[in-house]
């Protein structure tokens, strides 16, 4: 799945590479959202995220960018697994986002990911986004 950067993860591309920005995340993860929608202003404290107590944002690290149909690319270089899950999701994951933040709200939300149906693992299961699934694109 590609995502779109949002305003803050263009703004922050833009500062890093034309005006040698020096905020630069540490660590990149992964995390899922139950919002019905969201949009390119998205913050942390505005995102619905999962509430499983099996549930926790994974770090992820990225493969170095490749040229794919006239596109830079970069994914994800292995699976990230979330879960299992405690309880039954009873709302449904519609988003997975990345963001600078292990955890909390204080922090900033890079790229977004819409999942075009909605998830829900029952307990005992887990949610899995396998190598090569994370990818975010320039043009």
């Amino acid at each position: 799945m590609d995502g779109s950067l949002t305003n803050r993860g263009e703004e922050l591309a833009l500062e890093l590479m034309f005006r040698n920005g020096t905020e630069q995340p540490s660590n990149i993860y992964l995390g899922l959202a139950t919002n019905a929608s969201l949009g390119e202003d998205v913050t942390l404290s505005t995102i619905a995220e999962v509430d499983d107590t099996g549930y926790a944002r994974q770090e992820v690290v990225f493969n170095a960018p490749t040229l794919v149909d006239g596109k830079q690319l970069i994914e994800n270089g292995s699976q990230q697994e979330f879960g299992p899950w405690a309880n039954d999701e009873d709302v449904g994951v519609t988003y997975a986002f990345l963001t600078d933040v292990s955890s909390g709200t204080t922090g900033n939300v890079l790229a977004l990911y819409e999942i075009s149906t909605a998830k829900t693992p029952s307990a005992g299961e887990s949610l899995i986004v396998t190598a090569g699934n994370c990818g975010v694109s320039f043009e």
